[in-house]
C-alpha cells in the first residue's frame, strides 16, 4: 500500500467517478483502475460497487470501514512530511493563485514571517484544480481557490469578494462608461482568474476565444500590450497594485461581470491545522486593514 493508491481512492470518492477521479490527477483511467486495483488485492476485498447500471462509483460496505482507516493513513502521512522542519521551525505550505501571490498576498506574507519569524512559510503558485489535489496529497497546508468541490476530507472556509473591473491604457479611446457593442474581441488581452471572468466572455462575445493575446501570468503585463485600444479584464486587488506601474485605468462596463469569490481549503486531518488558522485570522485582519477587503459569508 502506498500514498499513490491511498490518493486514488480518495479521488474516486471526492469526484463520484473514474473518469473525473482520472482528470483530477492528471492520469489516465487505466492508470487510475490499476491503482485501486493493486490496492483491493493488497486488503483482499472490493472497495466500490463496479455493478452495470450504476453511473456514479459507490463504496462496499468494506469501503465504509476502510474509509476511516484511510483518512488515518493521510494524516500519519501529512505528519510523516511535516518532519521536513528547518532548524526546529515549523513549516506552512501555502498554495494560490497568481493573481493573489503577485498583489495583495505579497505583503501579507513578509508580514506574517516579520510577526512569526518561528513559522517557515513556503509559498506555491498554482490553479484551483491544482491546489485541490495538492490539498488532499497532503503537500499543501492550506491554498486559496475559486472554486467549491464537495469534499469529506477538506474544509472550506469563506476568503473575500471583490469586483472585476475593465482595464485599458489611458491613452485609449473609451470612454468613461463602455459598452460590450464598443469593444472587439480581438483586442483582448485574457487572463483567465476566475469562472467569474470566464464566463463573462462566453456570454458576451460569440468567439470568445479571438482573443489578442492571452497570458497566464501577471508579469507578462505591459505598457506596450495595451497600445491600440487593447483591454482587459482584472480583479480588483490586481487593479490597485499595477494601475500606476503600467499607465492603465479602470471604466465602468456594461453588464460587468459578477463578483469574484475566492476561498480557503485545508484538509480536515493535518497536523499543521493549528498554523492553518493562526494563518487564516492573521491573513485576514492584515488585508482589512491594508486594503479594506470585506469577507464574507457562504
Amino acid at each position: 500500500m502506498t500514498h499513490f493508491e491511498i490518493e486514488a481512492f480518495f479521488a474516486i470518492i471526492n469526484t463520484g467517478s473514474i473518469s473525473k477521479a482520472a482528470e483530477l490527477l492528471s492520469i489516465s483511467q487505466s492508470a487510475l483502475s490499476r491503482r485501486i486495483f493493486i490496492l483491493e488485492e493488497e486488503l483482499g476485498y472490493p472497495l466500490f460497487n463496479r455493478s452495470r447500471g450504476i453511473k456514479q462509483t459507490i463504496l462496499t460496505p468494506y469501503g465504509k470501514e476502510f474509509l476511516p482507516l484511510a483518512e488515518q493513513y493521510q494524516e500519519i502521512y501529512g505528519k510523516a512530511l511535516s518532519l521536513r522542519s528547518h532548524k526546529g521551525r515549523r513549516e506552512l505550505r501555502i498554495s494560490a493563485p497568481d493573481s493573489l501571490n503577485c498583489t495583495i498576498l505579497k505583503d501579507a506574507y513578509s508580514a506574517f514571517m516579520q510577526e512569526y519569524p518561528e513559522i517557515k512559510l513556503c509559498i506555491h503558485t498554482n490553479r484551483s484544480v491544482e491546489s485541490y489535489r495538492y490539498i488532499e496529497e497532503g503537500t499543501i497546508d492550506i491554498a486559496y481557490v475559486g472554486l467549491l468541490r464537495p469534499s469529506k476530507t477538506i474544509a472550506c472556509d469563506s476568503f473575500f469578494t471583490e469586483k472585476i473591473v475593465f482595464a485599458c491604457s489611458k491613452d485609449s479611446s473609451y470612454s468613461d462608461y463602455v459598452n460590450i457593442s464598443d469593444l472587439s474581441i480581438d483586442k483582448c488581452i485574457r487572463f483567465n482568474f476566475s469562472i467569474e471572468s470566464a464566463s463573462w466572455y462566453e456570454k458576451n462575445f460569440q468567439n470568445a476565444d479571438t482573443f489578442f493575446t492571452y497570458v497566464d501570468n501577471l508579469s507578462l503585463y505591459s505598457k506596450e500590450l495595451f497600445e491600440n485600444d487593447c483591454w482587459t479584464l482584472i480583479p480588483y486587488c490586481i487593479s490597485e497594485t499595477m494601475l500606476s506601474n503600467l499607465n492603465l485605468t479602470t471604466k465602468v462596463i456594461e453588464n460587468h461581470p459578477t463578483d469574484r469569490r475566492m476561498y480557503s481549503i485545508y484538509r480536515v486531518h493535518n497536523p499543521n491545522n493549528d498554523l492553518v488558522k493562526l494563518f487564516e485570522t492573521f491573513i485576514h485582519n492584515y488585508l482589512a486593514e491594508q486594503y479594506g477587503i470585506k469577507f464574507f459569508s457562504h
